[in-house]
């Protein structure tokens, strides 16, 4: 009989949840401040011994990262004994102790500390060179300054692990030791998408030279999908973080495991066994195509402020936004004003004031049109820090010539009066086309539109008196409500063609639309905009359980299952496994359209996502129903309710077994 399966596994030799976690209330006891020492959870004398510490966020009690350390440790069992160690640091403010890469003594002699208790507890590894250095949120910037000033020192740690946190500059292929940037797709403060993006950059710079394999085992960047800053910390509630996350904190903890497991595994060199460097390879690729995609629409709009790059400075003669800008203002139809020669330039930071907005007439008939454009960033000066996690410009600004004038040179007719307001809303326009393009990006515009508050685009505020230096040192108008962010654009003009100063120009303070998508992404799903860590916080109970879908719609799934290598299988029997699971363990299934069958099988919620990297199909079942195959809809309308085999699959201490549901036979039509 031909192979018939889900397609759960690929040979994950390093991954196995084992056991039920503790709840996630902080630890199996409440929270608690108090170091967590973590040994092994089954050691073993033929693996090697390394050591992990965890730097804990600000304000946030160690107890909070008892369940992400131990998804750790057992998403690294076959491959290294791993102990956790989570310093606890006074007033729960690391920065304290560890201000800089240079002053960093204090929270070394506390780390030294903590991981002198896993010694006495049986811990035999060096304390440096076989220990992991990694940290959450603050406690990231911490860690980083700690590896950095110990780095070539007798105490030098191994590597780098940020969870939602970066390194300083966010040039992680200058940093001294390998590491590894885990964001979060939501993550509401400082480590959002968009900075995140600056740390990519630099780590795909760094691999252009030095290669794929390379990139994923020293300095690999990942967003994970669903995630929020609070999803390191379950149980806790990061203030100022989007709330609640897409991705239930029991599945967020698997997912956060597999990733740092993942990149332990290829840390581990030589001593990991090939087949588990494989596939931490393959799961480290697939969320980092996964980030690409994510990140893609965002990075395409910083392209049209300027930015070649979310890691570089705007590139000085390219304004690709004034030039839409100049478009929209003068009525311009690229098909049609072909006699328009447009040149947008981007001045320098400090020349914007001395640029102007020129225009002549060229032999032939055509017009030449040079606009200038300006682009402010966020986090320049000191009362910007609340807005420093935001990658894209503040605003654009572009001095352009007025419809009027334009029209006056090509001998036609003015059209409609057009606004700034205008520019802006189509900034809003080509954000949402851009991320209607991903799969990720509907992504964030359908959560956006469920759940996300407006953005309004206003009429235009007007300098005073169209004095040009009040316009060049003005900005847009960002108003912030519990409903909407409401978005003024600053406008000069358009001055009268015979003005004396300044005739025929109109100039505009812009939103970018890279802005639009930074809003969509995050902000917007909050209750104001920022990246302090203000308003609520402290000890969650666990959110609720999603509600059950809706009932399905009688069509074809669209899936993509391929069949399984026979060398997979590992056991195949003919009594179901799966109809009922046992606590912890949740149903989940998949449906294989072209192979006929639909699979149930239970996992752990925190297995979830390392199958589903796998397995893209797979889904949790929230209905009430027995069977979750018997609810699909066939191609012909049909259910999956005959049951054929129950088979094991996967490569041990990873397998997967499912019981496997053929489909009611078609109708038969009565002529």
């Amino acid at each position: 009989m031909a192979t018939k399966s889900l397609v759960l596994v690929a040979g994950l030799s390093w991954v196995l949840v084992a056991g039920a976690l503790a709840t996630l209330s902080g630890g199996p006891d409440g929270p608690s401040n108090d170091d967590v020492i973590l040994p092994p959870r089954l050691p073993s004398q033929t693996m090697p011994t390394r050591l992990l510490v965890l730097v804990p966020g600000a304000n946030v009690d160690t107890s909070y990262y008892h369940e992400p350390a131990m998804a750790i440790q057992d998403l690294t069992r076959s491959v290294v004994n791993l102990w956790i160690v989570v310093p606890s640091v006074p007033l729960k403010k690391c920065i304290t102790l560890c201000p800089s890469s240079g002053l960093c003594f204090l929270l070394q002699d506390r780390v030294q500390s903590a991981v002198a208790k896993a010694v006495a507890m049986g811990y035999n590894g060096s304390t440096s060179d076989d220990v992991f250095m990694g940290g959450h949120s603050l406690g990231g910037v911490c860690a980083g300054n700690l590896a950095q000033g110990y780095s070539g020192t007798a105490q030098s740690y191994s590597a780098l692990i940020l969870l939602g946190s970066y390194v300083q500059g966010f040039d992680v292929a200058a940093f001294p030791l390998p590491v590894f940037t885990v964001g979060a797709e939501l993550d509401g403060g400082l480590a959002r998408p968009g900075i995140t993006a600056k740390s990519l950059a630099s780590s795909d710079a760094a691999a252009a030279t030095h290669g794929t394999d390379w990139q994923l085992a020293s300095r690999p960047v990942v967003v994970l999908k669903g995630l929020d800053h609070s999803s390191f910390c379950p149980g806790f509630r990061v203030p100022g973080d989007v709330w609640p996350a897409d991705t239930p904190f029991d599945e967020g903890v698997g997912l956060t495991g597999a990733a740092v497991g993942a990149f332990l595994t290829l840390r581990m060199g030589a001593a990991a066994p090939a087949a588990a460097a494989a596939a931490a390879r393959k799961l480290l690729a697939a969320h980092l195509a996964w980030t690409r995609e994510l990140l893609s629409p965002l990075l395409k709009a910083m392209v049209m402020e300027g930015q070649l790059s979310p890691a570089s400075l705007p590139v000085i003669g390219v304004a690709p936004w004034c030039a839409t800008a100049q478009r929209i203002i003068a009525n311009l139809d690229s098909a049609t004003a072909t006699d328009v020669a447009l040149r947008a330039q981007l001045v320098a930071p400090g020349d914007f004031e001395h640029s102007r907005a020129g225009y002549a007439k060229v032999a032939g008939g055509g017009v030449e049109v040079n606009v200038s454009g300006d682009a402010v960033h966020y986090g320049t000066g000191v009362a910007d820090v609340a807005n420093s996690c935001l990658a894209p410009a503040k605003q654009i600004g572009c001095k352009l010539v007025s419809g009027a004038r334009l029209a006056a040179l090509r001998n036609t007719s003015v059209g409609p009066q057009r606004s700034c307001a205008d520019v802006n809303a189509e900034a809003v326009r080509v954000a949402r086309t851009l991320l209607s393009q991903t799969e990720a990006g509907r992504g964030t515009l359908s959560r956006h539109d469920v759940r996300g508050r407006r953005l309004c685009t206003v009429p235009d505020r007007h300098t005073i008196g169209d004095v040009g230096p009040l316009f060049v040192h003005g900005s847009v108008s960002y108003s912030d409500n519990a409903s909407c962010l409401a978005v003024a654009a600053l406008a000069l003009g358009p001055t009268p063609l015979d003005s004396l100063l300044f005739p025929g120009v109109h100039y505009c303070q812009l939103l970018s639309p890279a802005r639009v998508i930074d809003y969509f992404m995050v902000d917007s799903l909050k209750n104001a905009s920022g990246c302090l860590n203000t308003g609520p916080g402290g000890p969650v109970p666990l959110p609720p359980p999603p509600p059950p879908p809706p009932p399905p719609l009688p069509r074809a799934p669209t899936v993509t299952l391929r069949p399984q290598p026979a060398a997979e299988l590992l056991a195949a029997g003919s009594t179901p496994c799966c109809k009922t699971c046992a606590a912890p363990q949740v149903k989940y299934f998949s449906v294989d359209v072209p192979h006929g069958f639909c699979g149930e099988t239970c996992l752990r919620p925190a297995e979830f996502p390392v199958f589903k990297v796998f397995e893209k199909n797979l889904t949790r079942y929230n209905g009430t129903g027995p069977s979750p195959c018997a609810e699909q809809f066939t191609p012909w309308g049909t259910h999956y309710t005959n049951y054929t085999e129950t088979v094991t699959h996967g490569v041990w201490p990873l397998s997967c077994t499912l019981d496997l549901y053929a489909p009611e036979p078609p109708p038969v039509m009565v002529m």
